[in-house]
């Protein structure tokens, strides 16, 4: 079982779909299909927003981008260079700064006439899986439609970095956006990882399949058996990092504060009845509390037999 070096015949098949599938044909084998699934990068009544990547490009600087992944996205009417276009489309270009009053559509509809999907490396499926959209506003000095490209890189980890829009070749807009998402959808997650981190994405020619090749000591569907059987469940933290070491000396430093607090609070209540008791007990003792006067006489009397 090893990761696919042969290259692919790649086709897309039906209608577009957030669920791509691309039928590959791996050398001197049968036909084999390779799964992806966007689902989750599609942003319900939100949108992916980024900024211009840092170069010096006149054409592109101080722009906001705002994308839908597998849809399309409202106008941003708010800012008023976009306040009479009114449609929606897959992915917007706006001046964030309202002083060039420049407002455009890198694409149209998500459809097939609109959109496409692609891999990244046709000769590796588990590098990802690229979205590009299609028939944009007219750009007047190429004189061609704006589009887009969002690469989606498999990425192993939930987080995701920042990512910025750069302009590649005639107003055909690019970003690079790394997310869990643009692994085949047969490499299994665990541990809210792909391949729980023990091990990375790729295509084997001897199953004709997308998998997890484990790491050395690990194994299983999702790479989350250790080599002595021992399964780690989804739920399962992979580790306790420098934040949660803290978190665990702040608690252990509130529970010695709220003990010391505790016997000391002990210690003034046994005081206080202390003193009640030693109180009712003189009271007890010298009921019409002559003791003082008593003791004076005595003192008194003392002197006069030693004069």
């Amino acid at each position: 079982m090893t990761p696919l070096l042969a290259p692919l015949l790649v086709a897309t098949a039906g209608a577009i779909s957030c669920q791509p599938s691309f039928k590959i044909n791996p050398s001197n084998s049968g036909d084999a299909f390779v799964y992806y699934n966007l689902m989750s990068m599609n942003l319900r009544g939100a949108s992916w927003t980024f900024g211009d990547s840092d170069h010096d490009s006149q054409s592109v600087r101080n722009y906001t981008y705002r994308i839908q992944i597998c849809g399309e996205v409202e106008s941003p009417s708010k800012i008023p260079a976009c306040k009479d276009n009114l449609a929606t489309a897959t992915a917007w270009q706006f001046d964030s700064k309202g002083d060039r009053g420049e407002c455009f559509r890198l694409g149209s509809h998500f459809d097939d006439g609109n959109a496409e999907w692609s891999m990244i490396d046709e000769n590796e499926p588990g590098k990802g899986i690229q979205l590009t959209y299609f028939n944009g506003d007219f750009c007047p000095y190429h004189q061609k439609n704006r589009s887009l490209t969002v690469e989606i890189v498999c990425e192993n980890r939930k987080t995701v970095p920042p990512a910025f829009v750069e302009e590649r070749g005639e107003c055909h807009y690019f970003i690079t956006l790394p997310h869990q998402a643009g692994c085949p959808s047969t490499c299994e997650i665990s541990a809210g990882q792909v391949c729980g981190d023990n091990g990375f994405c790729g295509f084997d020619t001897d199953t004709h399949t997308a998998k997890c090749f484990c790491d050395d000591g690990w194994s299983g569907k999702a790479c989350s058996t250790k080599g002595d059987g021992e399964s780690i469940k989804e739920e399962e933290s992979p580790g306790c990092d420098g934040v949660c070491v803290a978190l665990i000396f702040v608690f252990l430093l509130l529970l010695g504060l709220i003990a010391t607090a505790v016997v000391l609070l002990l210690r003034v209540r046994k005081m206080n009845e202390l003193n009640i008791r030693f109180a009712a007990l003189g009271e007890e003792l010298n009921p019409d509390g002559l003791g003082d006067e008593t003791f004076e006489l005595q003192d008194t009397t003392r002197d006069d037999i030693g004069g």
